[in-house]
């Protein structure tokens, strides 16, 4: 049980880092993770917060991933599903009431660091092995249809793309910061998952 409740722990920390990361993107105002840009546009469109309806895109998409393979859905899915939006939203709030919106070294500052938070978040969260967000899991769960894992980049690229696309129509930021989380996501977690296997080798937080 103990080793479980760690694991819960540490994924509710990844995923919070997560939220932080993408407070910081928003603040930055230079482009926001693919998905997160979307979501921002369409809550802009519909008139709600952002946090409500990343959980109501979330829930639409949790549907799909459980019939196509819901071993992908576990705690952690159900966590990132509600705690990203609000506290992305709660931590944009602190931020713009201690930094200045107006120094442009300030918003590119914000958009490196929430990259980094978001890569650090991603690696904690993904290394308790609790479940996969729904946006994840759909380009994983495509290439294990096909029983070709190697597709699993090309299926994320074509859903971050359809995402900046949204992104885009709706009036959501694309900018920089899209580009370089596009570019840098998978190559920091990589780099930091095999970093955290060194530091805690001794440390078994999977099943």
């Amino acid at each position: 049980m103990k080793p479980y409740l760690i694991r819960g722990a540490l994924c509710v920390l990844g995923v919070a880092i997560i939220s932080i990361g993408i407070s910081f993107l928003r603040f930055a105002e230079l482009g926001t993770d693919p998905y997160s840009g979307m979501n921002i546009g369409l809550a802009r469109a519909v008139g709600i917060s952002f946090g409500t309806w990343q959980i109501i895109f979330n829930a639409i998409l949790l549907v799909v991933v459980f019939f196509a393979d819901r071993s992908k859905i576990g705690f952690g899915t159900l966590v990132s599903m509600v705690i990203v939006g609000y506290i992305s939203d709660f931590g944009l709030f602190i931020i713009q009431s201690i930094l200045p919106p107006e120094n442009i070294y300030i918003r590119v500052t914000g958009m490196l660091l929430g990259i980094l938070l978001i890569c650090v978040g991603a690696t904690i969260y993904i290394e308790t092995n609790l479940g996969t967000s729904p946006y994840d899991a759909l380009a994983l769960v495509a290439a294990e249809k096909l029983h070709r894992e190697s597709l699993f980049r090309w299926f994320r690229i074509f859903t971050d793309a359809v995402c900046v696309l949204v992104a885009w129509l709706f009036g959501s930021t694309v900018g920089i910061g899209t580009l370089l989380t596009a570019l840098c996501t998978g190559p920091l977690i990589s780099f930091f998952r095999t970093l955290l296997r060194r530091i805690l080798p001794k440390q078994d937080v999977s099943p």
